[in-house]
């Protein structure tokens, strides 16, 4: 129960993550803002779908039979690049 935080407006005893909390046991302090940036998102998305695909590239390399493996990562990789162009339309859509 570490990470989970009653919301105030609850009336029922049902936990909701805060992200104010993981804040705080992370770095210590209170947040300045209820939100992130759109470039502080936008970076913070391109590193978790980075590492995302270079766990994914080398699970495949480990797991995947040869005689696949090349479409295998040619579908990874496209669903990465994917990703990458669906993100930048949606901070861009908060920033335009």
């Amino acid at each position: 129960m570490l990470f989970f935080a009653l919301s105030p407006d609850d009336d029922d005893d049902d936990a909701d993550m805060d992200w104010r909390l993981l804040w705080l046991l992370a770095l210590g302090r209170e947040p300045d803002t209820d939100y992130v940036p759109p470039y502080v998102a936008s970076l913070i998305f391109f590193f978790i779908n980075m590492a995302t695909g270079v766990v994914q590239r080398a699970l495949t390399r480990l797991l995947v039979p040869v005689s696949v493996r090349g479409h295998v990562l040619d579908f990874l990789c496209t669903m990465e690049a994917c990703a990458y162009f669906f993100e930048n339309n949606f901070v861009n859509s908060y920033i335009l």
